[in-house]
């Protein structure tokens, strides 16, 4: 039911929200280990290791986000590679244009060209 611009634009949000979420539980975790480090139940070489996990989890969710968007958008890119061969009509409403082919003049049996 959507467009393509729709579709686009729904989609980018639904990554954009996934990447805020994923950043924004780094940070809490980090924090979280911060705290931990400065009440002294974690040493500094623990910390700095939770810190590497958190960093190599986060950039594991970044990793996935892409293949993600990579997966969607080259399945976009054929699907309307699909529409355009099936003419101008049909890559229009893809698009979610309104395009009007019909060619009153031509096809008008009243009118008379001199």
């Amino acid at each position: 039911g959507y467009n393509v611009w729709q579709n686009v634009r729904l989609s980018l949000q639904k990554l954009m929200d996934d990447q805020e979420t994923a950043v924004n539980e780094s940070y809490n975790t980090i924090e979280k280990y911060k705290q931990q480090l400065n009440e002294g139940y974690l040493s500094e070489f623990a910390f700095w290791d939770k810190v590497k996990e958190v960093s190599k989890n986060l950039w594991d969710k970044a990793t996935q986000l892409w293949d993600r968007f990579t997966t969607w958008f080259a399945s976009l890119v054929e699907k309307i590679k699909v529409a355009a061969q099936d003419g101008l009509k049909a890559l229009s409403n893809i698009m979610g244009f309104d395009l009007d082919t019909d060619d009153t003049l031509r096809n008008n049996k009243s009118l008379k060209l001199k």
